[in-house]
């Protein structure tokens, strides 16, 4: 976690801040959530016309445009508590956890193992012995090309002891 954090650092006045600081969020678990605050503050300014809603509403003369007005406000809390359960920490952790802890942590060693093995492997045996073949084949080849079937003293197919 440390490491990750690290490796994210940026300056306060860059862009990355605000991603430094969500991250910071969600991976200690304090300082404050930049997307959550402004959900918080949107909740906050609906609540406010909601209320004014309320309390202008009984005086308006076109209360059908008070309540399609009511009625929109009403449809954005849902959004909007959606909003609040998918970012919060208890929701975005484990996925941190499952991609960071126990793939990057465990699957990516484990990989990395099997890599450095492959890599003795081929490099220790099969390089040597492909080494080997393709110079038993040179070694055949430059024989037959400098032969004398090739040079045209022998013919072909027939054998030099009949």
């Amino acid at each position: 976690d440390t490491n990750a954090l690290s490796w994210l650092r940026a300056p306060a006045q860059t862009d990355m801040a605000m991603f430094y600081t969500l991250t910071e969020y969600y991976i200690r678990g304090s300082g404050s959530n930049p997307i959550l605050d402004g959900l918080w503050e949107a909740q906050i300014k609906l609540d406010e016309v909601s209320a004014a809603l309320e309390v202008v509403g009984p005086d308006c003369q076109s209360s059908e445009a008070v309540q399609n007005l009511t009625r929109t406000v009403n449809a954005t809390q849902v959004p909007l508590r959606i909003a609040n359960d998918l970012w919060s920490a208890d929701h975005v952790y484990p996925y941190y956890r499952a991609a960071v802890h126990e793939d990057a942590c465990k699957t990516l060693i484990s990989g990395v193992g099997w890599l450095v093995a492959c890599q003795l492997l081929i490099g220790l045996c099969c390089l040597p012995a492909l080494t080997g073949m393709v110079d038993k084949f040179f070694t055949r080849w430059v024989r037959w090309h400098n032969g004398p079937a090739r040079q045209g003293l022998v013919e072909v197919g027939r054998s030099s002891w009949s």
